[in-house]
């Protein structure tokens, strides 16, 4: 679990510099010492999202939200970037229903609410600075 953690850290300080190649393989590292560390999962997502790797993405976030022992903040967070990836490739129905199930389960997440109103408006999403913040620390 340490080397997991370790590598995780790496790859939220190469999201950080947007170095997202770096970031992607570091998140593999960590999964490779614990498969099912979620900040790393999170981490692989976010980063191949970063990529322009929606569906790959989206297949992680997937793996994440099958996991029987996720809190509803965590699934939250999960819904979250999905709706993320939706809004991002103009899929905005869809986007904006994974939203509104991520305020359902978490509604004083502010970030949620905004991100919601800039999918209806079909904003820009790619911002490495909110990829960085959307990863909680541990």
């Amino acid at each position: 679990m340490d080397l997991a953690i370790a590598w995780t850290n790496k790859g939220r300080a190469f999201l950080q510099q947007q170095k997202y190649d770096r970031a992607l393989n570091s998140f593999k590292q960590a999964l490779n010492y614990d498969e099912d560390y979620l900040l790393a999962q999170w981490g692989k997502a976010i980063a191949l999202r970063q990529l322009g790797l929606y569906s790959e993405s989206q297949v992680e976030l997937g793996l994440v939200l099958r996991r029987s022992d996720l809190s509803s903040a965590q699934q939250a967070i999960t819904l979250f970037y999905q709706g993320l990836n939706f809004c991002e490739v103009g899929a905005i129905e869809i986007g904006v229903e994974t939203l509104a199930r991520s305020v359902q389960l978490n509604p004083d997440d502010r970030e949620v609410q905004k991100a919601k109103a800039r999918c209806v408006e079909g904003k820009e999403f790619r911002s490495p600075v909110s990829a960085v913040r959307e990863l909680p620390l541990q």
